[in-house]
């Protein structure tokens, strides 16, 4: 009997497909009849429509059905905008296209179950029409707006869409009134991802009680009667499904972190990030029974956090993905128990040392970040002020070589630091950090003529060097 190559196996090759980048979809499909059949699927499934873009109608038209994902970034060519998608799930359109009839489009793919509106020209008022259509599409699950103007007109279509939708990403967008908004409920929406601080905003939260995940973010910073309003809902046990919250830029009390904290079942997510925030030993008792579920966490900016306490989670969040905060004494990781969260994958938080005592801790700390094999960031730094001598010392003599279990590294900041590297570390790096895409921070300030030639030489493998903060 002939024997059979895995790679002619439709499962196995399926597989691969799954993870080939798409850059090497091309090449996959041309190996063979088998391999065009499973690899070309993947080479249609995700498709941009735009002048920029080379790929020729006619050859869009012939793999149209393959075609799941399409994004419009800029006004298409007349030949590629009457293109249809008879299997189409996701819909992005960027830019203002105030030639693409949106309402059209929206009418000729029934099957949408996303669609982003992303408006580069603020303000801009689709017209009513568009809303009913929406409406009529029963896939539709996921909008996300940005830049829009809802209008009178349209504000109670709008708000009848969204007993429909399970996610809303707004941002940027102006809602006039509450329209019919006071009487209606959105049980089926689990996800909202709101930019600004309307106050019909907490209206709409409080008649989400379905909600899994919340993101509210403002550049200006949350303040006024929203922190009060927000952690009123949350205490009250407005959202008991939520596991995934997002505040930023949010001045919160401890008192306020301790009540939103408390009243939720599980934590899966949580993320409080704004200058002012507190964060204190009560707070993190309450804490500590969502160890077990935590997969990111972002304190970056939250006073009160201890270095024990960015310790403790560390050695007791096996989950941990992403993980933020504002310092880490090395004395605390060196005599605390050892890290359980080998999935981690970001992980940001300005290691301090004390410079008398430097020599022993540093390689029980690198010990530590030796076994977060899956790592890709890492931002031991401070992004603004000046550590100098209580910062780890990236040389191979004081231990770097620890580190070459980071295969995964794409990203390290190590700004105000003052580093003295060489030619040997760089070496080192190229050698052992081989996904490594771009370093945040000043190789060796003390001699500009070798840190420039140290920077030409990463550089020449692909790898950014930016010395910013410095």
């Amino acid at each position: 009997m002939p024997s059979i190559c895995p790679l002619e196996l439709p499962e196995i090759l399926q597989s691969v497909a799954n993870q080939t980048s798409e850059r090497s979809l091309p090449a996959c499909a041309l190996v063979s009849k088998a391999w065009y059949q499973v690899f070309n699927p993947h080479l249609w499934k995700d498709i941009n429509l735009s002048e920029k873009r080379p790929n020729p109608p006619e050859a869009i038209q012939r793999h149209c059905h393959l075609v799941r994902t399409l994004e419009i970034t800029c006004q298409p060519k007349q030949e590629h905008a009457a293109l249809r998608f008879p299997n189409l799930a996701s819909l992005t359109v960027k830019n203002s296209l105030q030639d693409l009839d949106i309402t059209q489009l929206v009418t000729e793919h029934s099957t949408l179950s996303r669609l982003d509106l992303n408006f580069i020209k603020s303000g801009l008022q689709p017209s009513l029409p568009l809303w009913k259509k929406l409406l009529e599409l029963r896939n539709l699950k996921d909008l996300s707006i940005s830049n829009i103007s809802i209008g009178e007109k349209n504000i109670n279509a709008f708000w009848q869409l969204c007993t429909q939708l399970e996610r809303l990403e707004c941002y940027w967008i102006s809602i006039p009134h509450r329209g019919l908004l006071s009487s209606m409920e959105f049980p089926r929406m689990k996800e909202i991802n709101l930019w600004e601080e309307i106050p019909v905003y907490l209206e709409l939260m409080r008649r989400c009680t379905g909600l899994e995940i919340l993101t509210w973010s403002s550049w200006e910073g949350l303040d006024g009667g929203f922190v009060p309003g927000f952690v009123q809902l949350a205490s009250s046990g407005t959202w008991p499904e939520l596991e995934s919250l997002t505040l930023f830029p949010f001045a919160i009390t401890n008192e306020e972190t301790f009540k939103i904290i408390s009243s939720m079942r599980r934590i899966t997510l949580l993320s409080i990030d704004g200058k002012g925030s507190l964060f204190a030993a009560d707070t993190i008792v309450q804490l500590r029974p969502h160890f077990h579920s935590i997969r990111e966490l972002d304190l970056a900016f939250n006073r009160g956090l201890t270095s024990a306490m960015a310790q403790e989670i560390l050695s007791s969040c096996p989950l941990l993905v992403k993980f933020s905060v504002p310092q880490l004494k090395a004395i605390d990781v060196a005599e605390g128990n050892p890290w359980v969260c080998f999935g981690i994958q970001e992980l940001s938080a300005c290691i301090y040392f004390d410079p008398a005592t430097i020599k022993e801790v540093q390689p029980l700390v690198l010990d530590q970040l030796s076994r977060l094999t899956r790592l890709e960031e890492l931002k031991l730094g401070h992004p603004t002020e000046a550590v100098f001598q209580k910062a780890m010392d990236l040389r191979l003599e004081s231990g770097l070589g620890k580190l070459s279990t980071l295969r995964r590294l794409r990203y390290i900041r190590f700004t105000n630091t003052r580093q003295k590297m060489g030619e040997k570390e760089i070496e080192w790096i190229l050698e052992h950090w081989t996904s490594l895409e771009e370093i945040l921070g000043v190789l060796n300030p003390y001699n500009p003529g070798i840190c420039k030639a140290l920077m030409e030489r990463l550089e020449s493998h692909g790898i950014s060097i930016q010395t910013r903060f410095q």
